[in-house]
């Protein structure tokens, strides 16, 4: 018998869950109950690559799981930078440099304007939107070796290891492709073939040779006026126009699949990342933080 409705209340369940045990998660990281000597950590992996976040106080816990699962799953990186909007407290700075002594924390406003000409496109997008400030952070954050940005809501399993290769040695931009059509500025969309990927902006490998003057020129032709995409959509623009590679979507998973139903479609063995977006972000949490490390 088909249920109405029946898979807005399995995710009203599983968002229920999602929350109780993302609220135990940080609760033993507050308590500093997080044992890392119960996870055997490679030390020696091979990471010449920088890892960029950008996070805030609201998605903490995805920040501090994702580092974890990244030490658990992968291994010790020599760096990561983490940019704050400004909103984390005294205590959740002292508990990442605790937990993650390689984590070096940055405030969004400590990083000093490398375009002067976009100024004020810059000030009326911060003014408008969150997102204003992740296209600020990525854009004038100087790139001095190849850097991996990854959302806060992004966790990663160990078949990433089989990637290290690539991302310390190529010269090719890559990102994550979007597992839908339609998440670009709707006059990008308008002009884009289905047959291109659209760039989803949680994870990029952002090379020193990259040319943020087109996306930037995008962002001058909304003229103030920026939808939801608008950041997305500048970093399309960016990608594209330096013939920015896709990682295969198959291994680096952005997936919906398991939406509305029970069960958690990430294949840790075969998976290298999965991005827990938004809707999906109880997905992260349902089964419990241990199910997703080795």
């Amino acid at each position: 018998m088909k249920i109405k409705g029946r898979g807005y209340i399995t995710k009203k369940i599983c968002r229920s869950i999602g929350a109780f045990r993302r609220k135990q998660f940080l609760d033993l990281v507050y308590k500093r109950k997080i044992q890392l000597s119960a996870y055997p950590l490679d030390r020696f992996v091979d990471i010449r690559f920088d890892i960029l976040s950008i996070s805030s106080k609201s998605d903490f816990a995805e920040q501090f799981f994702s580092i974890l699962s990244f030490i658990v799953n992968v291994g010790l990186p020599p760096k990561w930078i983490l940019v704050s909007d400004g909103s984390h407290s005294s205590v959740e700075v002292e508990l990442i440099h605790e937990y993650f002594p390689f984590v070096e924390f940055l405030n969004w406003d400590e990083i000093p304007n490398r375009f002067p000409d976009f100024e004020q496109v810059y000030q009326d997008y911060v003014r408008e939107s969150p997102m204003g400030k992740k296209i600020y952070i990525l854009s004038n954050y100087l790139v001095g070796k190849n850097t991996l940005y990854t959302d806060s809501d992004i966790l990663f399993y160990p078949k990433f290891r089989g990637f290290l290769d690539l991302l310390n040695s190529t010269n090719s931009l890559h990102y994550l492709p979007d597992n839908d059509w339609g998440t670009l500025d709707d006059d990008l969309n308008a002009t884009s073939s289905r047959e291109m990927f659209q760039l989803n902006g949680g994870f990029l490998l952002i090379t020193p040779s990259i040319d943020w003057s087109k996306g930037l020129d995008y962002l001058r032709s909304r003229m103030g006026k920026y939808g939801y995409f608008s950041e997305q959509t500048a970093c399309h623009v960016t990608f594209h126009n330096q013939d920015a590679q896709p990682f295969d979507p198959r291994i680096f998973l952005l997936i919906t699949t398991d939406h509305f139903r029970f069960f958690n479609a990430t294949n840790k063995r075969k998976a290298a990342i999965r991005h827990f977006v938004g809707p999906l972000r109880h997905k992260m949490w349902q089964y419990g933080w241990k199910w997703h490390l080795k």
